[in-house]
Protein backbone atom coordinates (compact mmCIF):
# COMPACT_ATOMS: atom_id res chain seq x y z
CA UNK A 1 0.00 0.00 0.00
CA UNK A 2 0.74 3.32 -0.91
CA UNK A 3 -0.01 6.75 -0.29
CA UNK A 4 0.28 9.73 -0.96
CA UNK A 5 -0.79 13.45 0.82
CA UNK A 6 0.00 16.91 -0.69
CA UNK A 7 -1.28 19.50 1.69
CA UNK A 8 -0.53 23.79 1.40
CA UNK A 9 3.20 23.07 3.61
CA UNK A 10 4.79 19.82 2.74
CA UNK A 11 4.26 16.74 0.47
CA UNK A 12 4.34 13.19 2.43
CA UNK A 13 4.45 9.85 0.20
CA UNK A 14 4.43 7.24 2.51
CA UNK A 15 4.79 3.26 2.42
CA UNK A 16 3.00 0.39 4.32
CA UNK A 17 2.75 0.17 8.20
CA UNK A 18 3.91 -3.46 8.98
CA UNK A 19 3.81 -5.87 12.31
CA UNK A 20 5.62 -9.00 12.80
CA UNK A 21 3.33 -11.16 14.76
CA UNK A 22 5.29 -14.37 14.66
CA UNK A 23 8.46 -12.78 16.54
CA UNK A 24 8.77 -14.76 19.79
CA UNK A 25 10.94 -11.98 21.31
CA UNK A 26 9.77 -10.75 24.60
CA UNK A 27 10.63 -7.59 22.98
CA UNK A 28 9.14 -6.49 19.21
CA UNK A 29 9.85 -3.44 17.45
CA UNK A 30 6.45 -2.90 15.66
CA UNK A 31 6.96 -0.53 12.08
CA UNK A 32 4.00 1.91 12.45
CA UNK A 33 4.42 4.14 9.38
CA UNK A 34 6.99 5.50 6.97
CA UNK A 35 6.88 8.50 4.92
CA UNK A 36 9.11 10.83 2.66
CA UNK A 37 8.21 14.52 3.86
CA UNK A 38 9.39 17.47 2.10
CA UNK A 39 8.51 21.51 2.93
CA UNK A 40 6.52 23.48 0.59
CA UNK A 41 7.30 26.52 2.62
CA UNK A 42 8.77 27.63 5.82
CA UNK A 43 6.65 26.51 8.47
CA UNK A 44 6.67 25.17 12.12
CA UNK A 45 4.72 22.09 12.33
CA UNK A 46 2.02 22.39 15.06
CA UNK A 47 2.63 20.87 18.44
CA UNK A 48 1.78 17.22 18.76
CA UNK A 49 2.37 15.02 21.93
CA UNK A 50 3.69 11.24 20.52
CA UNK A 51 1.92 7.86 20.84
CA UNK A 52 4.62 6.47 19.39
CA UNK A 53 8.34 6.34 19.23
CA UNK A 54 9.59 8.44 15.74
CA UNK A 55 12.93 8.46 13.83
CA UNK A 56 13.89 11.52 12.22
CA UNK A 57 16.38 11.58 9.20
CA UNK A 58 17.39 15.09 7.79
CA UNK A 59 19.02 15.02 4.36
CA UNK A 60 21.17 17.75 3.27
CA UNK A 61 20.51 20.53 5.54
CA UNK A 62 20.05 20.69 10.13
CA UNK A 63 17.04 19.81 11.33
CA UNK A 64 15.73 22.17 13.88
CA UNK A 65 12.71 21.71 16.46
CA UNK A 66 10.88 22.25 19.88
CA UNK A 67 11.13 18.89 21.35
CA UNK A 68 9.23 19.63 24.86
CA UNK A 69 9.36 22.66 25.41
CA UNK A 70 12.86 23.07 24.37
CA UNK A 71 14.42 24.20 21.12
CA UNK A 72 17.25 21.75 19.74
CA UNK A 73 19.42 21.53 16.49
CA UNK A 74 20.05 18.25 14.80
CA UNK A 75 23.07 18.48 12.13
CA UNK A 76 22.19 17.28 7.85
CA UNK A 77 23.05 13.17 7.92
CA UNK A 78 22.38 12.06 12.48
CA UNK A 79 19.00 10.57 13.48
CA UNK A 80 17.10 12.10 16.27
CA UNK A 81 14.46 9.69 18.14
CA UNK A 82 11.71 11.39 19.81
CA UNK A 83 9.24 8.68 22.41
CA UNK A 84 6.40 8.70 23.24
CA UNK A 85 4.98 11.30 25.50
CA UNK A 86 7.38 13.87 24.05
CA UNK A 87 5.66 17.03 23.06
CA UNK A 88 7.42 18.03 19.25
CA UNK A 89 7.24 20.76 16.63
CA UNK A 90 9.52 20.71 13.73
CA UNK A 91 10.47 23.97 12.18
CA UNK A 92 10.85 23.37 8.44
CA UNK A 93 12.22 25.39 5.67
CA UNK A 94 11.13 25.51 1.73
CA UNK A 95 12.46 22.24 0.25
CA UNK A 96 13.50 20.62 3.03
CA UNK A 97 13.54 17.00 2.80
CA UNK A 98 12.67 14.32 5.85
CA UNK A 99 12.55 11.12 6.03
CA UNK A 100 10.07 9.78 9.37
CA UNK A 101 9.74 6.33 10.50
CA UNK A 102 7.18 6.05 13.90
CA UNK A 103 7.39 2.66 15.22
CA UNK A 104 6.50 0.95 18.52
CA UNK A 105 7.78 -1.47 20.73
CA UNK A 106 5.85 -4.34 22.54
CA UNK A 107 6.60 -6.48 25.70
CA UNK A 108 5.37 -9.76 26.26
CA UNK A 109 3.56 -10.62 28.70
CA UNK A 110 0.86 -7.94 26.83
CA UNK A 111 -0.13 -5.20 28.92
CA UNK A 112 3.17 -4.47 30.85
CA UNK A 113 3.72 -0.97 30.89
CA UNK A 114 6.36 0.04 28.39
CA UNK A 115 9.41 1.82 29.64
CA UNK A 116 10.92 4.37 27.13
CA UNK A 117 14.10 4.81 26.09
CA UNK A 118 15.18 7.90 27.45
CA UNK A 119 14.55 8.88 31.11
CA UNK A 120 13.03 12.61 31.78
CA UNK A 121 16.26 14.25 33.04
CA UNK A 122 18.16 12.77 30.19
CA UNK A 123 19.45 15.86 28.16
CA UNK A 124 17.75 16.23 24.61
CA UNK A 125 21.28 15.97 22.59
CA UNK A 126 21.13 12.39 24.11
CA UNK A 127 18.79 11.62 21.34
CA UNK A 128 20.43 12.81 18.50
CA UNK A 129 22.61 9.72 16.93
CA UNK A 130 25.08 9.56 14.57
CA UNK A 131 24.35 6.46 12.43
CA UNK A 132 27.84 5.56 11.52
CA UNK A 133 27.81 4.38 15.45
CA UNK A 134 25.06 1.71 14.66
CA UNK A 135 25.89 -0.94 12.13
CA UNK A 136 24.28 -1.23 9.13
CA UNK A 137 23.00 2.19 9.30
CA UNK A 138 24.88 4.18 7.13
CA UNK A 139 23.62 1.65 4.41
CA UNK A 140 20.59 1.67 5.20
CA UNK A 141 20.20 5.93 5.09
CA UNK A 142 21.83 5.24 1.79
CA UNK A 143 19.08 3.04 0.93
CA UNK A 144 16.04 5.36 2.12
CA UNK A 145 17.91 8.23 0.68
CA UNK A 146 17.87 6.49 -2.75
CA UNK A 147 14.27 5.51 -2.67
CA UNK A 148 13.41 9.10 -2.01
CA UNK A 149 14.65 10.27 -5.39
CA UNK A 150 12.97 7.72 -7.09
Amino acid sequence: MHHTEDKPRFHRESSFRLRDLCNANPVRPVLDHCCFFQAKTDFVYDPHVHAAYELIISDGQPYACFLNGEHLTMPAGQLLVVQPGDTHQGILSCGQKLFVATFLIEFDPPGEVSPVLFRKEASLAARILDPAAIPHAPELCGVLRQAGRD
